[in-house]
């Protein structure tokens, strides 16, 4: 169900488009690590990426709705050599991680030189998400993470300056249309697209932008 609904629902899938914009997929060859049921790569179209996660069954889901080509790993010891990818992207998976420095550090060293590493993660600043990680123990992590935090995990790597942006002043939308509790239908209506658009770019001109949702960091792989 919450694979529908994050592809699917057509507001939702606007606003992951949106949050995935601060991923560059311009890569030949690029991995996700954490890909989970392959939903960043369908609302992105990437097509012929590689990926890993922990989960076999999120591997099987990924494996039947997209083309890429999946493997089972830990984060912090990736199964590729050196140099073998373009383009490196994580999302959400920091907090769950037990070393996310380590896990930081293997993305990096996968990266060819030149080659991209993309982080999005949630910001522990957020109201919404501080509530969230009160209320799921699986996520408690989140409210010890912090824009300036997360950056720091590329310190001492070899990749180039650090370019940090934060994303989505708001989450409320998620709760009106979330797929258990909320009226995901809504997420059909325009006028219902066009009323959280016009929010959320009011909260962008007027919020302050350490509460926002998300992070989003980019490194450049330095020549070795």
């Amino acid at each position: 169900m919450r694979v529908d609904w994050l592809t699917g629902n057509p507001y939702m899938r606007s606003r992951e488009a949106a949050i995935l914009a601060a991923v560059d997929a311009d890569g030949a060859r690029l991995l996700e690590v954490g890909c989970g049921e392959g939903n960043n790569l369908i609302v992105r179209g990437i097509r012929g990426a590689f990926g890993i996660d922990i989960d076999r069954a999120s591997l099987r889901t990924a494996k039947a709705r997209t083309d890429g080509k999946f493997a089972q790993s830990d984060a912090a010891r990736l199964p590729f050599r050196s140099g073998t990818f373009d383009r490196v992207f994580a999302r959400d998976i920091l907090h769950h991680v037990a070393d996310p420095r380590g896990s930081v550090a293997e993305m990096v060293r996968v990266c060819a030189p030149g080659g991209k590493v993309c982080i999005l993660d949630d910001n522990g600043r957020n109201g919404i998400l501080r509530l969230f990680s009160a209320l799921d123990p699986t996520e408690k992590n989140i409210a010890k993470q912090t824009p300036e935090g997360l950056a720091a995990l590329f310190r001492g790597l070899p990749v180039g300056p650090v370019e940090l942006s934060v994303r989505e002043p708001t989450l409320v939308y998620r709760a009106i249309l979330h797929h258990r509790f909320g009226l995901p239908s809504l997420g059909r209506s325009k006028l219902f697209a066009r009323a959280m658009d016009r929010l959320l770019a009011a909260l962008e001109r007027t919020s302050n932008p350490d509460t926002w949702a998300k992070i989003a960091i980019v490194a450049t792989r330095k020549p070795a």
